[in-house]
């Protein structure tokens, strides 16, 4: 009996870090608020406020996250030896994220049902969202998911992205882009952030009324011949400006790259993946320069498969008579955790450490990324996370301790210093703003506004760099480069115009650590 009924954690998942959640049971339709560490099986629904939040985490290691205003059905949820697991969610609304971990043992599935279809993973991290009206977006970052209604059926793979309306045809998937920035325009239909124009149409989700100057994320999904459409706009609080998009890499000879049908410009600057190849799926993270061209920050190559996260195979065997404890953690699945050890040992600190962020709703790479930039910065990784809990992004997070990180007194010059500065043109050559606006467009342009006072100088200081060609993105990028480094504004224009790339000036004023490789 005890072999056939499987680990009794495997059929029920537990809740953390939950707040504005509520519970019900199908049977008797009573709900009631949740606390951490409460349980949630079958046959039971959970949902979220406008303000809410929660995540569910399953007994071997792979998680749910409920968005605001978001309501599931725990359809189905059992498992058995061998870390075997099934769940089935019903998605009745808002916005799920789900990292699945590569499912063992015969019989295992993860499923999330919505009005449009139904998601079958083996093993990725993927979104699920959907609408009022039952529009449905899957959109996977790693791995692959297979999307079905009735007798159709499509494949989503890493960096795609496909929609489904009720009672019709499924759309093949497509890649998907991302910005994140200021709503610089709208003309009819087409949108502009970033220096980036996408299509709005009817089906397009706006969420919090997006208007001109407001901070937005879009995310959308990139269609055949290149034209980019909207799934979603959401007004947030975040200032970080960032812009990425996916596809495959068809050329990367000399510069620019293709990317599908995308030219992309790459330099020395260009943080990339030493292993990239054509025909990689990709994500790249570009801003818009001057001339309209795309000049990538980073490229980054996408698993198609997890197979940097899969987890090795146990021989779990039932429990004895005298010991029926279970074989895993409250929240964190195996243990240990393949991750969370791995993590201990990089940072020579207790697994229950690690483990305990891992409690309190942090994903493995946010704490990675907070160990990291306790070493960097010196700051205790408690008040790194506590930053983050206040509201902060992670990128902010970097910005600021990066600020306060320890530098060397400017007495000590090393050569490699010096031989930097003298590739740098001197600041008196550097040509002093155009102060006229005749070649903005609107005047005054908002985006120039918008510049001007989150920097603290004149307008006309800033819409003098845009009449000398540089984007608004660029402008962005070099004034807050000169808020992170001792180098003036006229000094990072001049960096550019001697023919370094923007990558290029980035690594050298706001060097990001290298990237360690984790344990496998």
């Amino acid at each position: 009996g005890i072999w056939l009924a499987g680990p009794r954690a495997a059929h029920a998942a537990t809740l953390i870090e939950s707040e504005g959640a509520a519970l019900s049971n199908e049977q008797n339709g009573l709900w009631q608020s949740v606390a951490d560490g409460d349980r949630v099986g079958e046959g039971q629904i959970l949902r979220t406020g406008a303000d809410g939040s929660a995540t569910l985490v399953f007994y071997e290691g792979s998680r749910l996250v409920l968005s605001p205003n978001t309501e599931i059905v725990v359809n189905n949820l059992d498992g058995s030896w061998g870390k075997a697991l099934r769940v089935e969610i019903d998605q009745i609304s808002g916005r799920t994220t789900n990292s699945v971990v590569p499912l063992q043992g015969w019989g295992s599935y993860y499923r999330v049902q919505t009005p449009t279809g139904m998601t079958n993973v083996l093993g990725t991290v993927f979104s699920v969202a959907v609408d009022e009206s039952g529009r449905t977006r899957v959109a996977v970052d790693k791995g692959e998911v297979r999307f079905s209604e009735g007798e159709q059926e499509v494949l989503v793979g890493a960096g795609q992205a496909t929609t489904a309306q009720p009672e019709q045809a499924l759309l093949s998937p497509t890649y998907q882009f991302s910005l994140q920035g200021e709503l610089m325009s709208i003309s009819g239909n087409l949108w502009m952030v970033n220096d980036v124009v996408f299509t709005v149409t009817s089906e397009t989700n706006l969420e919090g009324d997006p208007q001109v100057g407001m901070q937005v994320l879009v995310e959308g999904r990139i269609l055949e011949g290149g034209d980019r459409v909207a799934d979603r706009v959401a007004v947030i609080d975040d200032e970080d400006s960032m812009s990425t998009f996916t596809g495959v890499l068809r050329a990367m000879e000399g510069s620019p790259w293709l990317v599908d049908n995308i030219a992309i410009v790459v330099d020395q600057g260009t943080e990339r993946d030493d292993d990239l190849q054509v025909g990689n799926t990709v994500k790249v993270t570009f801003i818009v320069l001057g001339d309209g061209s795309w000049y990538a920050l980073e490229i980054e190559a996408l698993k198609e498969i997890l197979d940097d996260e899969q987890e090795p195979e146990t021989s779990e065997e039932p429990p004895l008579d005298s010991d029926l404890a279970d074989p895993v953690t409250d929240c964190t699945g195996a243990n240990p955790q393949p991750k969370g050890q791995a993590l201990a040992d990089l940072y020579k600190v207790d697994y229950e450490e690690i483990m305990g962020w891992f409690c309190q709703r942090f994903g493995f790479g946010e704490i990675d990324l907070a160990y990291q930039l306790s070493e960097q910065t010196g700051m205790l990784v408690d008040d790194i996370f506590a930053l983050r809990r206040t509201g902060l992004g992670w990128g902010q997070i970097k910005n600021d301790l990066r600020d306060v990180t320890v530098t060397p007194s400017p007495e000590v010059t090393t050569t490699e210093e010096a031989e930097s500065t003298e590739e740098v043109p001197a600041l008196t050559e550097t040509p002093e703003p155009v102060k006229e606006t005749g070649c903005t467009g609107a005047n005054p342009h908002p985006t120039g506004q918008k510049l001007s006072l989150r920097y603290g100088v004149s307008y006309e200081e800033i819409m003098g760099w845009f009449c000398q060609g540089f984007g608004f993105g660029e402008i962005d990028l070099a004034y807050s480069l000169s808020v992170k480094s001792t180098r003036s504004v006229d000094e990072i224009f001049a960096m550019k115009r001697s023919g370094m790339g923007w990558g290029e000036i980035k690594k050298e004023l706001d060097p990001k650590p290298e990237k360690t490789k984790k344990p496998k």
